[in-house]
């Protein structure tokens, strides 16, 4: 698996130029439209990889990863817009009472609020782990399926999540993008370390759409 990850993104005759628009693009990402762009390329990577072809996509159809980049913030946004809420009103209320508590003196009391604000965000730590990795899932969903309500399909999305196949997958993602990117951490004095941070990316998201096609294929009705 790894080493078909690796050389996924060689596997395109145009493979060095896809690299470098991708560097380039992650380099603007801070105008928000090239990270949109971003996205969606690599949700075209997770969709290739899924459907069994042998190499990266090319940046072709600009438009249409605009569209896709937009489609995958937006189930970012509603995956982790609840518990956001819920942790800034604990910890809003948690804050207050501990600041109103202090100011009257109260010292004890402010301590016990302090205490429960850091023990709620430590209780609210892997929800957002499993919302982040659910949000995976739910991205690749809609890369593969094509479908905006397919990524909100709640139980399917739990399904194939906690498949075993697609677990693994990400697991393997996450060890090669770090080492990847320890890499191109380092190199990026030269620029070349941009390329390889892009390759990384295109490398963990094969690995997504890999998982993905494996656990469905275990897995009825999706």
């Amino acid at each position: 698996m790894i080493e078909d990850a690796l050389e996924f993104p060689r596997n395109s005759d145009d493979w060095l130029t896809t690299v470098i628009i991708g560097a380039v693009l992650s380099l603007l990402s801070f105008l928000v439209i090239p990270g949109l762009i971003i996205q969606g390329y690599l949700l075209s990577v997770a969709r290739d990889s899924a459907e069994g072809r042998d190499g990266a996509p090319s940046f072709d159809d600009w438009v249409t990863l605009l569209v896709d980049g937009l489609k995958a913030f937006l189930v970012a946004f509603v995956y982790g817009i609840v518990p956001a809420i819920v942790l800034t009103l604990f910890v809003s209320v948690l804050a207050g009472g501990a600041a109103l508590s202090a100011a009257g003196g109260s010292t004890g009391i402010a301590a016990g609020f302090s205490l429960l604000t850091v023990l709620v965000v430590l209780v609210m730590l892997p929800i957002f782990l499993l919302v982040a990795y659910l949000t995976v899932v739910a991205q690749v969903r809609l890369a593969v399926t094509g479908s905006l309500g397919a990524a909100f399909e709640v139980g399917t999305v739990a399904r194939i999540g906690f498949n075993a196949d697609f677990f693994v997958a990400v697991l393997v993602a996450i060890v090669v993008g770090i080492a990847l990117s320890i890499v191109g951490g380092l190199l990026t004095v030269i620029l070349v370390g941009f390329l390889v941070l892009f390759y990384a990316q295109i490398v963990m998201y094969y690995l997504f759409g890999r998982g993905y096609a494996d656990a469905t294929a275990e897995t009825t009705g999706v």
